[in-house]
């Protein structure tokens, strides 16, 4: 079920990743929120990659020792809410307490940074190499790479 909120604008990327995931702790009317009660935020950071670090409490292990849909549904949630709302964030990493989540929910791997995808749907093998920003110059290179200068 998609659900559309307002967030406020916040000029942190830290702060909105937190209103977006209070948000989503707060669920729709009839369904399992994604992130877990208790389960809170620690940190967040981004690297020059675009990946976010969402550093969780251990009670974010309930939803990734829970069966049946309600987990991949969830990543699924987390994930495609970042990816979607914020377009400096490609991909998310999960830690648990500071470390690397271990855990492979349904078709997602947490040990991994995580790519927006619908539950069910296959990810790709192969990891997307980072968005040039449009305010860089790029050219490709003879050995094919893309060398990028802002």
């Amino acid at each position: 079920m998609e659900v559309e909120r307002e967030v406020p604008n916040r000029p942190v990327l830290a702060e909105a990743v937190r209103s977006v995931l209070r948000e989503l702790a707060n669920g729709v009317p009839g369904g399992k929120p994604p992130v877990p009660p208790g389960a809170e935020v620690r940190q967040v950071f981004r690297d020059a990659f675009g990946i976010v670090y969402l550093d969780f409490t251990q009670e974010f292990q309930t939803l990734t020792k829970a069966t049946g849909p309600e987990p991949e549904l969830a990543i699924a949630a987390i994930v495609n809410s970042l990816t979607g709302n914020f377009r400096e964030i490609e991909r998310v990493q999960f830690l648990l307490d500071g470390k690397e989540a271990t855990e492979l929910v349904g078709g997602w791997d947490l040990r991994r940074p995580v790519s927006p995808r619908f539950p069910g749907q296959e990810s790709s093998p192969s990891l997307p190499s980072p968005r040039p920003r449009s305010e860089d110059r790029c050219d490709q290179m003879d050995d094919g790479l893309m060398r990028c200068d802002p």
